[in-house]
C-alpha cells in the first residue's frame, strides 16, 4: 500500500454532486500528520490556498484528540462545529498508527459519525446541502524531513441508492452548529418540508 502524496491538498472520492450518502472509510494516521474526510465540498477561488471548502471531519494525531467531530474548512477559517471537548470516550476512539473505522452519515442536515463504533459527531446543520466527498491531506510545506509522515485509507465505499435504508441509530444527541439554535433549525425544517 502506498501512502497518498505528502502535499496534496485534497483528493476527490466523487465528482458527483450527492445531497445524501451514508459512507464507511478505514484509516490510519502514523504521525503528526493533520488529515480528515470532507464532505459537501464547494470549489474555493482561485487564489484560495485549498482547492475546496467544505464539512471536514478530522482526523486529529495531536493530544487533543478530536478525531471525528467536524469544523468548517474556509480557507483561513476553521470553525468548529462539533468538536469533541467534553466526550471522553470519542477522544478514545482513534488511536495513533492503528487502523481506525470511520462510518459517516449525511443525510440533510443530520451529518453523523462513528470512529470504530463510536459516535462522536451528531451535527444539525444547514451550511453546505451538496456537494462531492474529498480525502484531506494538509501540506507538509517546506518541511521535506517530514515526507515520511503519513496517513493510509482503504476500504472507501459510498452508499448511492436508497441511503436512508443505511442509517443507524446513535445514542450521542444531535446539536446545531454553533450559531443556529434549535427554534431556528426547526423553523427552518418545517419551511423546507422536511419535518
Amino acid at each position: 500500500m502506498r501512502p497518498l502524496a505528502a502535499f496534496a491538498f485534497a483528493a476527490l472520492l466523487s465528482t458527483n454532486v450527492r445531497a445524501a450518502e451514508p459512507l464507511w472509510v478505514s484509516f490510519r494516521d502514523d504521525g503528526d500528520f493533520h488529515s480528515g474526510v470532507q464532505l459537501r465540498c464547494i470549489s474555493a477561488p482561485a487564489d484560495a490556498k485549498i482547492p475546496l471548502h467544505g464539512y471536514q471531519i478530522k482526523i486529529d494525531p495531536t493530544p487533543r484528540a478530536w478525531t471525528g467531530g467536524i469544523f468548517d474548512d474556509f480557507a483561513t477559517h476553521v470553525h468548529w462545529m462539533f468538536d469533541l471537548q467534553d466526550d471522553a470516550r470519542a477522544r478514545n476512539a482513534f488511536k495513533l498508527g492503528e487502523w481506525a473505522h470511520m462510518r459517516v452519515e449525511a443525510i440533510g442536515p443530520s451529518l453523523k459519525v462513528w470512529v470504530n463504533g463510536i459516535p462522536t459527531c451528531n451535527l444539525i446543520d444547514y451550511t453546505y446541502t451538496r456537494g462531492p466527498i474529498a480525502l484531506k491531506i494538509h501540506s507538509l510545506g517546506d518541511e521535506p524531513e517530514q515526507e515520511t509522515i503519513a496517513v493510509y485509507f482503504k476500504n472507501i465505499r459510498i452508499i448511492t441508492d436508497y441511503p436512508g435504508h443505511y442509517t443507524q441509530p446513535m445514542d450521542l444527541s444531535a446539536r446545531p452548529a454553533p450559531g443556529w439554535t434549535a427554534e431556528e433549525i426547526a423553523h427552518r425544517e418545517r419551511v423546507q418540508g422536511q419535518k
